[in-house]
């Protein structure tokens, strides 16, 4: 797989059924356009297809992941504050 011309990762052994679907790890790519596939025959190096670009989606959404950090987030600011002098007792005094 090419990203505007740089090579990304390389498949290999995958059977020509006319269609293929892809789950890429995140280490791999990255979100984001501009990604094609170089295709070659192992046999002939001379016979090469370039795919059209094409876009790298995440399966979640980012918006979708930030969401229960920004709940957890309102519910601390929500909750009461506590003073620490109420919950530590007064230390006894100096001699």
């Amino acid at each position: 797989m090419y990203r505007k011309g740089e090579k990304i990762t390389s498949f290999s052994n995958i059977a020509n059924v006319g269609h293929h679907s892809f789950t890429l790890p995140s280490n791999v790519v990255k979100p984001g356009d501009g990604y094609s596939f170089r295709i070659t025959d192992t046999k002939n190096q001379d016979q090469i297809v370039n795919t059209t670009p094409f876009v790298v989606k995440r399966k979640v959404p980012l918006l979708l992941k930030a969401v229960p950090f920004v709940v957890v987030g309102v519910i601390i600011a929500i909750l009461p504050k506590s003073k620490i002098s109420d919950t530590i007792p007064d230390a006894p005094g100096h001699p």
